[in-house]
């Protein structure tokens, strides 16, 4: 569905840092994949850099058989807003819009057409993720696990393939992240690929596989890895 092959990538501030060394792996269809690693192992990069919205230096991101490298700036476009979506640590609400304005706001921005289905979709979305009754509060009003369960709304109103997750509960308490997991796996087990980058080891058992960075290369799944121990 989704590889990386051999991909590298660097940046240079004063110096230059290798942060992906050579990294190839695939996303399957329906799968929970957890990417681990201490800070600066290189996970988010890989995540951003598999979610298109960052390059690599080289290497290729080859989805549904196309690389992504040669598609054009239209083709990325479409891929964006059609099948990949994405939740960051910080929830990326506008704080003057509600609920219900912040998952339309696919709609509003004009990324899917919009149609007299365009509210009744965004309100299954918001009672999906277990916020109905609230559609009409401001994120100022809610949790912290409320204003990730909007984002979380907001990236499932296009029908995404792939949800792309970076340290998803990153801001949030344990319990509240939890709670997040828990619907991320909820999700996925109706049919939502999740690619998923977190350090906290404890939600490692929520994902069908788990593969463990470091220094910028991949060192083996998790099994693979506590087998040679």
């Amino acid at each position: 569905m989704l590889s990386a092959i051999d991909i590298k990538k660097s940046f240079t501030v004063d110096t230059t840092t290798n942060v992906l060394k050579g990294v190839t792996m695939d996303i399957l269809p329906g799968d929970f994949t957890g990417i681990i690693g201490r800070s600066g192992s290189g996970k988010s990069t890989l995540l951003n850099i598999l979610s298109t919205l960052l390059r690599p230096d080289s290497g290729s991101v080859v989805y549904k058989g196309k690389d992504l490298g040669k598609a054009t700036v239209k083709e990325i476009n479409n891929i964006r807003q059609n099948d990949f979506s994405i939740i960051f640590q910080s929830f990326h609400l506008f704080p003057y819009l509600t609920v219900l304005e912040n998952v339309l706001l696919p709609y509003l921005s004009g990324v899917i057409p919009v149609s007299g289905q365009s509210k009744t979709k965004a309100m299954q979305m918001i009672e999906r993720v277990g916020l109905q009754g609230k559609e009409n509060r401001l994120p100022g009003k809610l949790s912290g696990g409320e204003q990730q369960r909007v984002s979380i709304a907001r990236a499932l109103v296009k029908n995404p393939k792939i949800l792309f997750a970076d340290e998803p509960t990153g801001s949030l308490d344990i319990k509240t992240g939890k709670s997040i997991i828990e619907l991320l796996k909820e999700l996925n087990s109706e049919g939502l690929s999740v690619v998923m980058v977190t350090h906290a080891m404890e939600y490692t058992k929520y994902a069908d596989r788990v593969i463990e960075m470091k220094d910028g290369n991949i060192c083996g799944t998790i099994n693979e890895v506590a087998g040679a121990v």
